[in-house]
């Protein structure tokens, strides 16, 4: 079986607030992309790994990631997520993978016990998101910021990734995602609404996603 890993770095990283790509940040003497690839590399279970990148900013990436002894190969993203790993997607379709771990290069906390419970998810199911109880109460707004829904907690959970998948079919699915004028949060959504159910895992809370400056801190 033939194991390929996704790992989205393409965004603007708004949200740190001027201060720089969040993914080339420093954690504990290794930046948050290496971090996140890494645990990937330790397990020894993938075949081949693909990075996207902003435009202009490749040679940035290899050198995050310049310590790490494994081939990785760059696509530049999209305007979007959902675009990013389209383009990934279909750079790693000329190696024939039978599946893909889709993961977010701000998650620099990933375990390898959480990467093996999403790769046995998927390979017994065809498909694994990790996900984990929400702490929140989660509320929908309406269009004027006013609260129209208030869901029941314990009912919803924070998605996380990696996800997995079936590669022939999340790729036919983002096909058709990439056809349509619809905009998608994550991979198990374009999953959902072309594939079928997508099944869960026991996700991590330690798995956090950098989004603002003060992630950094503590860590």
């Amino acid at each position: 079986m033939i194991k390929a890993v996704i790992i989205t770095a393409a965004g603007s990283s708004s949200r740190m607030k001027g201060k720089g790509k969040k993914e080339l940040k420093v954690l504990k003497g290794r930046t948050v992309l290496e971090r996140a690839v890494l645990p990937f590399v330790l397990s020894e279970q993938f075949d081949h790994i693909c990075v996207t990148y902003p435009a202009g900013n490749k040679e940035e990436m290899e050198k995050a990631l310049k310590r790490i002894n494994f081939p990785i190969s760059y696509v530049q993203g999209g305007d979007s997520r959902q675009a990013s790993v389209y383009n990934a997607l279909i750079t790693l379709r000329e190696t024939y993978s039978d599946l893909v771990l889709i993961h977010d290069g701000a998650r620099p906390h990933i375990s390898e016990e959480l990467i093996e419970r999403v790769l046995t998810g998927t390979i017994e199911r065809g498909n694994s998101t990790p996900v984990i109880p929400s702490v929140s109460a989660m509320k929908i707004l309406n269009s004027h910021g006013d609260i129209e829904q208030h869901l029941v907690r314990k009912s919803t959970v924070s998605a996380q990734t990696p996800q997995g998948f079936s590669f022939q079919e999340i790729l036919e699915a983002h096909e058709k995602a990439n056809a349509d004028d619809d905009s998608y949060i994550d991979d198990s959504e374009i999953w959902s609404r072309y594939i079928g159910p997508a099944h869960t895992v026991k996700g991590d809370p330690e798995n956090i996603k950098i989004t603002y400056p003060g992630d950094l801190k503590g860590k």
